[in-house]
């Protein structure tokens, strides 16, 4: 689905891929996603609890973006009062960077469930156990477990 939207990706391992969206002048299509420059996506279970969907997302071109805009803010209003300053650099940085990256992270997250749906459920199935061997009680009368010998040292019956 990434690759769909022009990212280039990058399969690291069995279960986490890289990717790198284009930047928004060379994007086939104007979206959410456009805020994230780069991310990392894994299926995991951490510690043996339920298989999760783990993603980090980078958004270092919106974040270029606003501190662009706060020098042009700072410089336009270098004759305000320090205060409104401020206050426009907060506004600016919580309406445009916080609420875009929290929109784009909204957007990822339901893209991302959507493309891994099944392999979460795949992995959630109990998978069989063809090859193992079930354990044996020792016998009655002895009050050490059978343990596995060296044949090396066993005298050779014959």
């Amino acid at each position: 689905m990434l690759t769909e939207r022009g990212a280039t990706v990058e399969l690291v391992g069995n279960d986490a891929l890289r990717f790198r969206m284009p930047y928004p002048w060379h994007t086939h299509r104007l979206g959410w996603l456009i805020p994230v420059t780069s991310g990392r996506a894994e299926v995991s279970a951490g510690g043996g609890g339920p298989w999760r969907v783990r993603y980090q997302l980078n958004f270092s071109m919106l974040r270029y973006i606003c501190i662009a805009l706060s020098l042009v803010l700072a410089v336009v209003g270098r004759d305000w009062p320090r205060l409104t300053l401020l206050n426009g650099l907060i506004i600016l940085w919580l309406a445009f960077y916080a609420l875009v990256a929290s929109v784009a992270s909204s957007r990822f997250s339901k893209l991302l469930h959507a493309a891994s749906s099944d392999i979460v459920e795949r992995r959630q199935r109990a998978r069989p156990n063809a090859g193992s061997v079930p354990e044996t009680e020792p016998a009655s009368g002895t009050d050490l477990p059978k343990t596995d010998a060296d044949p090396r040292t066993e005298p050779s019956a014959g």
